[in-house]
């Protein structure tokens, strides 16, 4: 039998989500060697292919974490409501989001506010 790819935990929600986000960017995770090998079992790595289907709001997400700049065009969004001030002060960050399906967002207030380096176009 062929081996079969690893099963990851999706989040539960913006909360265990946030903690994880916040957990990787401090143990410098982008890098891979340096990552807590507990977020990798546990998640998966790298971030982009991170399972965050059930999560809803995404609300200060990436706040104040100004080194930020991971590639998270794989997320799955369909379904976030929240999305205001998400990359507040992530003042590194600039990746592509156009493939971001944003339809259910109902609110993007101050998204990308003081996220000073983002140029993309999250127009979807």
């Amino acid at each position: 039998q062929p081996p079969t790819e690893p099963s990851y935990k999706c989040f539960a929600d913006r909360n265990e989500l946030k903690n994880v986000v916040n957990r990787y960017v401090r143990d410098g995770c982008g890098a891979f060697t340096l990552c807590n090998t507990i977020i990798i079992e546990i998640y998966g790595w790298p971030m982009r292919e991170w399972c965050v289907d059930d999560v809803t709001n995404m609300a200060s997400l990436f706040e104040g974490l100004d080194t930020f700049d991971e590639d998270i065009s794989g997320w799955k969004v369909g379904q976030v409501t929240d999305m205001s001030w998400m990359f507040y002060g992530a003042s590194s960050f600039n990746k592509d989001l156009s493939m971001w399906n944003t339809s259910s967002v109902t609110t993007m207030q101050a998204m990308l506010y003081k996220a000073s380096s983002f140029d993309g176009n999250i127009s979807s």
